[in-house]
């Protein structure tokens, strides 16, 4: 809420430009370059939506510099790239993974490291669990037909520090990684419905199932205490029935339990007998946020609306 100029909506631009494609990426990588030339210690997106609750936003003040340069690539990925200084040498590295690589870029958008890692299954983040100087990247990607939870760091050269196998077909895991009571931990939420949260001091990974169900969508969970009850909440997409309408799941971080499912919060809409169901795109993941300032955290979200129908009077488009 702390809205300030240049940092805030060049971050703010690059999170709404989530889901454009690879042929776009020069446009969202000069943005990135101009987020690395502003004199600011804030321009730093190490994760979905820069925090746990999704929001989008930063603190911090900067300024577009009165000159800029355009560099341009041609690959990219369907994820939020990541910024920050993750080898502590003053400098701020850019992170994509494309080609089945994870790559990284110095601000010119020159490749200075990359590994081939396999297929990426969903948002990576950036996340410092050993408390050393260098800043972990975290990500799942599938190689061959097996599925792998991994951390790299970046000291000139990509390293991996390790890797758990996981037990399902991770696709559409996007990953969040927080302290949970005292641990340093990753949470996300594979194809086959299970959460799962990973304890990056043990290395160990546990799994709970909440649907008979398949996931089909890209979830990266939106975190904080929903009801303040002391415990922070995960909250995802989910389609609890496998029918066409989609709503929200919380679940308890601390008791590793679900705590309610919402479905078909958003679902094909019949406006009228003679109109055709109007199909519907969920765009983004969830939002935390306390709208209406009574100190409880509501779950925002967008889902957009088409008809699609020809005539003029019903090309209804609503978000």
């Amino acid at each position: 809420r702390k809205l300030k100029f240049a940092n805030k909506e060049v971050l703010n631009i690059i999170a709404l430009k989530l889901n454009k494609k690879v042929g776009e990426m020069r446009f969202f990588c000069l943005l990135i370059v101009i987020v690395l030339l502003c004199p600011s210690s804030y321009a730093a997106w190490q994760t979905y939506q820069n925090d746990l609750r999704n929001s989008g936003s930063a603190d911090g003040t900067g300024y577009y510099p009165v000159k800029t340069s355009n560099f341009s690539i041609d690959i990219g990925m369907n994820f939020q790239p990541l910024v920050d200084d993750i080898d502590a040498n003053g400098n701020k590295e850019i992170i994509i993974f494309a080609n089945d690589s994870l790559i990284v870029f110095n601000p010119q958008l020159e490749i200075i490291s990359q590994a081939k890692i396999g297929s990426i299954l969903g948002q990576p983040a950036l996340f410092n669990f050993d408390n050393d100087s260098m800043i972990e990247i975290i990500f799942n990607a599938r190689q061959d037909s097996n599925y792998y939870f991994f951390a790299y760091d970046f000291d000139s050269n990509l390293n991996q520090e390790f890797n758990i196998t996981l037990p399902n077909d991770a696709n559409f895991s996007g990953i969040k990684c927080l302290i949970l009571n005292g641990t340093n931990s990753c949470i996300f939420k594979d194809k086959l419905n299970y959460i799962h949260i990973v304890n990056l001091d043990s290395k160990v990974d546990n799994s709970y199932n909440t649907s008979a169900y398949n996931e089909s969508r890209q979830t990266v969970p939106a975190i904080g205490d929903i009801d303040n009850d002391g415990n922070q909440e995960a909250v995802f997409w989910f389609n609890n029935d496998s029918g066409g309408g989609y709503g929200f799941l919380s679940f308890d971080l601390n008791n590793r339990i679900v705590e309610w499912v919402a479905d078909n919060i958003f679902s094909p809409l019949r406006l009228a007998p003679e109109i055709q169901f109007q199909l519907f795109e969920l765009k983004g993941q969830p939002v935390l946020v306390d709208l209406n300032n009574d100190n409880y955290l509501e779950i925002a979200a967008s889902a957009f609306y088409d008809d699609s129908f020809n005539q003029d009077a019903r090309t209804d488009w609503f978000t």
